[in-house]
């Protein structure tokens, strides 16, 4: 993670989440939207859920209840490693 003058801009890899949520967004015009209003949180950071950061835990819990996402999906494969001891562990898709 890199910290620019108080900002955490975080590149992270692509995610099972990262994919699914732009899948769900492809889908329905205003999806994005929607889900931002639902959670709200602005677009923008829908926005970048789909881009660069990962959402915060309790977002991350909430996508997976009202859209079915789950929240182990924003692991990557190392931080998998590091919660269950082996790789996966995400969805069993």
């Amino acid at each position: 993670m890199t910290i620019f003058h108080g900002w955490y801009i975080h590149r992270r890899m692509d995610t099972e989440g990262r994919e699914k949520l732009i899948a769900l967004c492809g889908r329905e015009r205003g999806m994005a939207r929607r889900i931002s209003e639902t959670l709200g949180v602005v677009p923008a950071t829908v926005s970048r859920w789909m881009r660069t950061t990962d959402p915060e835990p309790e977002y991350r819990l909430a996508l997976e209840r009202l859209y079915g996402i789950p929240a182990n999906d924003w692991l990557t494969d190392e931080e998998r490693v590091v919660a269950f001891g082996e790789s996966g562990g995400g969805s069993a898709d």
